[in-house]
């Protein structure tokens, strides 16, 4: 009977938000559009641009506003949704998709209230197209769709990282598995069709589109890459609420490279540096992250740590460091290796033919320490332990509910190597040179071991380049960037306070908001994506 009531009143509750609360917004935004008067629209910029958002989500309020702030300067914008696909991405193997018809309404209605043009993908996909995509994703053999290109576009590789998002780990693709992968894969082969065809229509000058990794955000850039056309991706992290933007790279990537000659040559102030100790202290105990990782009975004595590793005096250690296997920060971020599991097993393979020295691989404790929907279905440790039927003694697997502390774990390493895990940066703050194995924000800026290949680690393995402490002016390197990527590259939103959106119309007219007009002023390519606004960290 309780079961039955709370399931009533969560429906109810979906039904006030998502139809009477959202109708009541949506009609006073349109009225609000719908009363600016024309001087107030004005002629800064005549591209055409075409955004990317094929369905809403709490963030997809950035892009609406942002489409009517680039119309009020003139600019000829078009909305791009989707109003059903094979495979959501909204759907993961514990939650249901939304209904394709609900969320299409949705969706365009928002659209309607900002008085944006827009395009459906039903419209533009022919009977050929739809038979087409079919075909292909369930004809081909699997081993073909994961490699699949089509116009450029990497289809295998994209619909893959869905998959593994789907099922919040890697498997292999077989039984049911090949079967969300086929609809992936379907889905992705709409999408490029689609695209295509918006493009032939439209002819965008440029392109907007948030996150810009998976099957609906990805191959709008990737087509738009393809054909030259300038594409600006966009992000919000949970935390504090901050937002990122680029231009021809995935924001959430969280990229400095256009920039970092720049910030090098900067000098921080002792406060700016303090600032970035501050914030860092408080993520290694969980104070200022979305979910508890840090555990209140850590240890970090390094006599304890040895003790319970059983770790000999004379033993060089290797601790590896992976991301969360679903983590899309680390997607598509691969170069020395295959993949992130690659890196891991070869690491191993190594230490096995070597066991003069030790390999730590110490699993994220975002693996478990989150939500059951956001808990890895396959943990690194695990996926260690099935493929080996014993491991020798100098590989040590550290569960993610382990309370070793990774920082204490950093200090009696000969060396640390991480995938694209932002303790990398945490490590050069106490004077630790990372070695990085794939292509992170921190990665080729003075102060990591970046490795080129299995066989270029191997080499300073045989070598024993552990060349493990920092300088002071390596140091200086690692805070000026991370104060950079903190403080600088990330900005609140205007439109989100506390992480809740407040419309404001005032805020979308030229020169009425310095964060809009500077993210305006950003995508006509006036400036760069520094000090857009500040961050509110409250």
């Amino acid at each position: 009977m309780r079961t039955t009531l709370k399931r009533i009143i969560r429906i109810l509750l979906n039904v006030y938000r998502n139809s009477i609360k959202d109708r009541l917004k949506s009609y006073y935004i349109q009225r609000s559009m719908n009363e600016l008067d024309k001087k107030d629209r004005v002629s800064i910029d005549d591209s055409r641009i075409l955004f990317n958002t094929q369905y809403h989500w709490y963030y997809s309020w950035l892009d609406y506003t942002l489409a009517a702030s680039l119309e009020l300067r003139g600019s000829n914008v078009c909305m791009l949704g989707c109003d059903g696909l094979p495979y959501c991405e909204q759907e993961l193997f514990t939650d249901n998709r939304p209904s394709c018809k609900d969320c299409y309404r949705i969706t365009a209605r928002h659209f309607e209230a900002f008085n944006l043009e827009y395009m459906r993908l039903s419209e533009l996909l022919s009977e050929k197209e739809k038979v087409e995509a079919s075909n292909i994703a369930y004809s081909f053999p699997i081993k073909e769709l994961r490699y699949l290109i089509i116009d450029n576009v990497k289809i295998g590789e994209i619909a893959y990282r869905n998959l593994v998002h789907y099922y919040k780990g890697i498997f292999e693709i077989e039984g049911d598995v090949a079967d969300t992968y086929r609809r992936c894969v379907e889905s992705a082969l709409l999408i490029c069709a689609a695209t295509k065809n918006a493009f032939s229509i439209f002819q965008p000058d440029k392109v907007v589109s948030p996150n810009g990794k998976f099957i609906q955000s990805g191959i709008a850039i990737d087509y738009a890459e393809t054909n030259n056309i300038p594409y600006y991706t966009w992000d919000v992290f949970t935390q504090h609420t901050a937002t990122s933007i680029a231009k021809n790279e995935v924001s959430h990537n969280q990229g400095i490279d256009s920039v970092w000659e720049q910030v090098k040559n900067t000098k921080l102030t002792d406060e700016e540096r303090a600032r970035v100790y501050r914030y860092y202290k408080l993520q290694s105990k969980s104070e200022n992250t979305p979910y508890k990782y840090y555990d209140e009975s850590v240890i970090s004595d390094h006599n304890k740590i040895l003790a319970k590793l059983s770790i000999p005096e004379d033993c060089r250690v290797i601790s590896l460091f992976p991301n969360v296997e679903w983590d899309s920060t680390a997607m598509g971020m691969d170069c020395a290796f295959s993949s992130m599991h690659d890196w891991v097993f070869k690491t191993i393979e190594y230490a096995i033919n070597h066991k003069d020295m030790m390999v730590i691989v110490r699993a994220h404790p975002g693996e478990i320490k989150v939500p059951i929907s956001l808990r890895t279905s396959t943990p690194i440790c695990d996926v260690i332990r099935d493929y080996y039927t014993a491991l020798p003694d100098n590989i040590k697997l550290i569960d993610p509910t382990d309370n070793i502390s990774s920082y204490s774990l950093c200090h009696i390493s000969d060396a640390v190597v991480v995938y694209t895990s932002t303790m990398g940066i945490e490590f050069a703050l106490n004077g630790v040179r990372p070695w990085v194995a794939a292509k992170p924000y921190y990665r080729g800026k003075g102060f990591t071991v970046d490795l080129l290949s299995c066989e270029h680690m191997c080499d300073l393995l045989d070598n024993m380049n552990f060349d493990k402490k920092l300088s002071k002016y390596e140091i200086e390197l690692a805070e000026k960037l991370a104060y950079t990527v903190r403080y600088r590259r990330l900005f609140s939103y205007p439109f989100f306070t506390n992480g809740k959106f407040k419309f404001e119309i005032m805020k979308l007219l030229p020169d009425a908001d310095p964060v809009m007009e500077n993210i305006c002023q950003y995508i006509y390519d006036k400036r760069d994506f520094l000090d857009i606004g500040k961050l509110d960290m409250s």
